[in-house]
């Protein structure tokens, strides 16, 4: 079960997310802590103590499992909820509108609005994206940027280490697809849990992005030339990954 902020220290991300026209009111008028939007009427609201971020207690930069511990939503899902959430927002946002966006993860979002999204997971562990667009403050590449952000600050890499690690690189020596494939369901499973989903799933979403590749104008290679450097995946590899998916994650 994730971390619950103590007696008294419930944000309003916290109270949005709970539902509710009152907590929408609330929210509204409380995310200008975090986000600086609201109102007009900012001189006259209670000024209150901003919240610290514990450093032992983050999403960003904190190794892959500890991440996923902190803040993943379903027990049987190794994965870390931002990446869950931002996943969950691109592909169901305005009934999928967001997957059509052209430029998708290509294009930046407001780096103002990224850093506001990250201190807020990082303070609240999980933040539900879809409802917070109700409130008009979100887009498509703030969320998409988002979550390159994370991947970039991962610190270690989600291809693991040692043995494993070499062996998943060298799959990209087989000349064969057919091999790569059978030798990545093979491999891949030899991961942590939290390695393995990670992979799984957001190799799942961008074939979804790829689907769509006509209108938001991103190919495989467009997306490689994205998630290879911050995954640190070679190219071939994460093409694999995503074209053959159903064969490669079979765990």
């Amino acid at each position: 079960m994730s971390p619950k902020p103590g007696p008294g220290s419930r944000s309003a991300i916290n109270m949005f997310q709970e539902g509710g026209s009152a907590a929408v009111g609330v929210a509204r008028r409380g995310l200008n802590l975090v986000f600086g939007v609201g109102g007009s009427n900012t001189s006259k609201r209670k000024v209150e103590t901003p919240r610290i971020v514990d450093p032992e207690k983050v999403i960003f930069g904190a190794p892959l499992e500890r991440g996923v511990q902190l803040s993943k939503l379903d027990p049987t899902v190794e994965l870390c909820s931002v990446v869950f959430r931002c996943i969950e927002f691109l592909e169901k946002w305005d009934s999928g509108a967001a997957i059509k966006e052209e430029g998708i993860y290509r294009l930046s979002g407001s780096a103002s609005t990224i850093q506001s999204l990250k201190l807020a997971f990082d303070l609240d562990f999980d933040v539900n994206l879809l409802k917070l667009s109700e409130m008009e403050i979100l887009d498509v590449h703030a969320v998409t940027g988002l979550l390159k952000l994370y991947l970039r600050e991962l610190p270690d890499s989600v291809l693991g280490h040692g043995e494993v690690k070499r062996d998943i690189v060298n799959i990209s020596n087989l000349i064969e697809k057919a091999d790569k494939v059978k030798e990545l369901a093979r491999v891949l499973p030899l991961l942590p849990d939290s390695n393995y989903a990670l992979l799984k799933h957001l190799s799942a979403h961008l074939q979804v992005v790829i689907q769509a590749s006509n209108v938001n104008k991103m190919s495989m290679s467009n997306l490689s030339i994205v998630f290879s450097p911050t995954l640190s995946v070679p190219g071939g590899l994460l093409q694999v990954m995503v074209l053959e998916h159903e064969f490669v994650f079979l765990k």
